[in-house]
């Protein structure tokens, strides 16, 4: 028998989710309204070809930075966050991923793209292993957002088109 208590009151396993997603995606819905709208600028030309791709393929690091490190309880960082920080490669593998994304965005890219795609795999497929606390969903769904971005983003960068014609102005 219920109890009259109003289902909004009462404790739901999705109410973190519905509390996160919601805000994260007027956001983004923001974001891109800007984009769109501002499409044609000179800045947003150089927003699309160098800042969306670090985003892309740094999203998920910094969703684990944030997200799964704790906290100190005090404006400093204590040397037990900073050992954690450290462990497990995970600093080496974004120095690495860093490296990698500035060559391929200056365009001295050695790697053919077939090989490109595997080390762009493995870079997520680690941060999906680094990010095995959150749930499933919760971590596989930016995961899939940021590797589609990221191929996006590549295809961008080595599309033929200069930005101006891209950006549907004369070239």
């Amino acid at each position: 028998m219920p109890d009259g208590r109003h289902f909004a009151e009462q404790p739901h396993f999705t109410s973190g989710y519905v509390a996160f997603w919601m805000p994260a995606l007027a956001l983004a819905l923001c974001v891109w309204a800007f984009l769109r709208l501002s499409s044609h600028t000179r800045v947003t030309r150089g927003i699309r070809r160098s800042v969306a791709g670090f985003v892309a393929l740094f999203l998920v690091p910094g969703l684990w930075l944030f997200g799964s490190m704790p906290v100190p309880p005090s404006t400093r960082l204590t040397p037990e966050w900073i050992r954690q920080l450290f462990s497990g490669g995970r600093i080496i593998e974004l120095g690495v991923a860093l490296y990698c994304a500035v060559l391929y965005l200056k365009g001295k890219w050695p790697i053919p793209a077939w090989r490109t795609l595997v080390l762009l795999a493995l870079h997520f497929m680690y941060w999906f292993y680094m990010v095995y606390p959150f749930p499933f969903a919760a971590r596989s769904i930016p995961i899939i957002v940021s590797l589609c971005s990221s191929l996006v983003w590549g295809g961008y960068i080595r599309s033929p088109r200069p930005d101006n014609a891209l950006a549907g102005m004369p070239a």
